[in-house]
């Protein structure tokens, strides 16, 4: 399977920060010459015939296309790599893509999600769009959900402005789920590991009739944790959630089809279980989780579309898709983060949302093709969250003034447009344009105060691409993407649009018989006002605030290689790096020069998986999957940083020709990390960390029918 590859450099890999000298030269001698080794190799287009990875066919521009024919950095799992990966969450195939990072924040809805240097900031948008089965999915208090039953994972890095809009600043990732089929099938999943970790899922799908066909997922996890909280003398990362997702296709003719989809999540699981540390203890992970009250995070999360194509005589497609999503959560847990029965704090954020999406596209044949559409979404967003004294249960006894009464309704529409032209047999151009508006008016409560606020933006989109040869290709695009303003949490102040202008250059190519299929990239990112989320501790609660910088300026490159070593061998490898500088934070020259917050310096990933008969009726199936992810800065001060990290994961089955029975490992090195810093929420070099999940591993058994 190719993951949209690259190359690697290797020589030793410096964990220490990159310079834009450094990166220049980075540039220079490894990705330069990464572009231009595919044209001078030859092509061997007959070597090993048969032993090629088959064509990878994708959807994320919204049509059918081969991904070494798009002129975007893109990242694709199909599902034989999300089971031998045991890729189960939003988390686990980010950790095998370049330049993106997600990891786990204070509660289940909540992640930080960084793409070549755009970061989230809570409470605002996601730094891409995300989208299910061609449905955008509203906030990021959706997208932490068990990936059972998927079919496959695009991961669009750049601007995707055009065909997603706001929120796609930095990307997009696509998630494609398994369709039901005309026979009846069906499968099974059971895992058991560290922490009393236990999931059961299972898949039946088949034909209703000969046009109706459905198919039913189900799942439950339920885990004692692996972090311990000292003071309440039990887990502080525990989950129990169960999951059901529907798909039902109806064809009452070629040209006319119905996707209906739902799926159902209800969990309780822990969370902020924080650990107050300093600037110099903050990568000792021997300081323990140590909270009287143990964390708890209830949601129910409920999503339904419906998708209807009608393609007419002359190939174009009429696109209808509607979309609700609907969370409610509830969490409660420690205020003051110690052992001691003084403060407490609950939060309640319920989220509702309507998309409709239309759109006409024209078939993938002749040398123009075409996308055009509108796009409507009504949400609201309601946060309610207290701070006061500790009383028995234990439970909020005093609210302190200054907790939050914020009930967010925005409305937003675009309109859009993309066309391909083939202006010769080996040159492309693509260019697209989107117009999206955002009506934002918040009620706060607790200020009395309801402002209003529109925010709009331009996105347009430019590629050129060039056909070198028979499966080598160049590209050059220059994109614009942007996430709405807002209005700060508790405070109520207003902050801008963040835009970002995206240049980049790239080239892809299959050789040696389509046994190596190499991408490589490089971007330059212009930032202007880029979100940036903070918050403090005070006598009325945790203070939080999103405001801009300036202008910041992004660099950087990918570089990924996928090789069929042999018919039993794959190999993947995959090195990143971002270069982030503030230019100017707002005007005062304060922080100029520095790295902003939350973005790893480089990554590289490496994975290989055997494939091999050990007797006339099993298969031995063993994969390694290995990751570094540099260092990082968790202030604007660039004082607060943790080192670069190493993890390891393996897969080990035996399998028959309907089962398989498994033992695998996540983080098997037991590396430890900060997933979420508040810095100086305390005072000067007193901040508050997250820590991340300790080495897990266990035993499983599938099987299909």
């Amino acid at each position: 399977m190719f993951m949209s590859g690259s190359i690697y450099s290797t020589g030793k890999l410096s964990t220490g920060k990159l310079s834009t000298g450094k990166l220049s030269n980075l540039v220079r001698s490894v990705v330069l010459p990464a572009c231009v080794l595919p044209l001078i190799l030859p092509v061997q287009a007959g070597a090993q015939e048969g032993a090629a990875p088959e064509e990878v066919i994708v959807t994320a521009r919204k049509r059918d296309e081969n991904v070494m024919d798009i002129p975007d950095s893109i990242t694709v799992f199909n599902d034989r790599v999300i089971e031998t990966a045991n890729i189960a969450s939003i988390r686990d195939f980010a950790d095998m893509t370049p330049n993106l990072t997600i990891i786990d924040q204070l509660r289940p809805g909540t992640q930080t999600m960084t793409v070549r240097g755009m970061t989230t900031v809570q409470n605002g948008e996601l730094p891409v769009a995300f989208v299910v089965d061609g449905v955008n999915v509203p906030s990021m208090n959706f997208i932490n959900q068990e990936l059972v039953d998927i079919e496959r994972i695009e991961v669009l890095r750049g601007p995707q402005g055009t065909l997603y809009g706001r929120g796609a600043v930095g990307g997009a990732i696509s998630i494609v789920t398994k369709e039901p089929g005309e026979q009846f099938e069906g499968k099974a999943r059971v895992t058991y590991g560290r922490g009393n970790s236990l999931f059961a899922g299972g898949t039946l799908s088949g034909a209703l009739s000969d046009s109706v066909s459905l198919r039913v997922s189900a799942s439950h996890r339920d885990e004692d944790g692996l972090i311990d909280n000292e003071g309440a003398g039990t887990e502080a990362d525990f989950v129990d959630e169960q999951s059901v997702q529907a798909r039902l296709t109806v064809r009452p003719s070629e040209q006319l089809s119905f996707d209906f989809r739902a799926r159902f999540l209800q969990g309780e699981s822990g969370g902020i279980y924080l650990v107050p540390v300093t600037t110099e203890t903050i990568d000792d992970f021997s300081i323990p989780v140590s909270s009287n009250i143990n964390g708890r995070d209830d949601r129910d999360v409920s999503s339904f579309s419906v998708k209807i194509d009608r393609t007419f005589d002359n190939g174009v497609t009429l696109t209808s898709i509607s979309g609700y999503h609907e969370t409610d959560s509830f969490f409660f847990g420690d205020g003051d983060f110690s052992t001691d029965a003084t403060f407490a704090q609950n939060w309640e954020i319920d989220v509702e949302a309507f998309n409709q999406e239309f759109r006409l596209t024209s078939d993938g044949d002749g040398r123009l093709r075409w996308i055009a559409g509108v796009f409507y979404q009504d949400r609201e967003d309601k946060e309610f969250t207290d701070f006061g004294t500790e009383a028995p249960g234990p439970s909020i006894g005093f609210a302190f003034p200054g907790g939050a009464r914020e009930i967010r309704e925005r409305r937003s529409w675009a309109v859009f447009g993309q066309v391909d032209y083939d202006i010769s047999g080996a040159l492309t151009l693509s260019a697209g344009l989107r117009f999206d508006e955002e009506d934002n008016e918040t009620e706060f409560g607790q200020l009395g105060v309801t402002p209003s606020e529109s925010f709009d933006e331009w996105q347009p989109k430019v590629s050129l691409t060039y056909d070198w040869r028979e499966g080598v290709m160049s590209y050059v695009t220059l994109a614009r993407g942007f996430r709405p303003g807002g209005f700060s949490n508790t405070s109520g102040v207003l902050y801008d649009n963040e835009v970002s202008d995206n240049f980049e250059i790239g080239t892809k190519a299959s050789i040696f018989g389509n046994r190596v299929q190499l991408n490589a990239a490089i971007f330059y990112i212009d930032f202007s006002d880029q979100q940036f989320f903070f918050s403090r501790v005070t006598q009325a609660g945790v203070q939080r605030f999103i405001t801009n910088i300036d202008e910041t300026t992004n660099v950087g490159g990918e570089l990924e290689v996928a090789i069929r070593a042999t018919d039993k061998l794959d190999l993947n490898f995959a090195y990143a790096v971002t270069d982030t500088e503030i230019d100017n934070f707002d005007g005062t020259g304060q922080f100029n020069g520095n790295d902003t917050p939350q973005v790893n310096d480089f990554s590289f990933n490496a994975s290989a998986e055997y494939t091999t008969p050990i007797s006339s009726a099993l298969d031995l199936v063993a994969r390694l999957d290995y990751e570094h992810r540099g260092e990082v800065d968790w202030d604007l001060n660039n004082l607060v940083t943790t080192p670069g990290k190493d993890y390891l994961n393996f897969h080990l089955e035996i399998a028959g020709e309907n089962w398989a029975a498994f033992v695998f490992g996540r983080n098997i090195l037991d590396e430890q990390q900060p997933t979420a810093i508040g810095t100086d929420v305390f005072g000067p070099g007193i901040h508050l960390r997250t820590p991340s999940r300790p080495a897990f591993y266990g035993v499983g058994f599938k099987t299909a029918f």
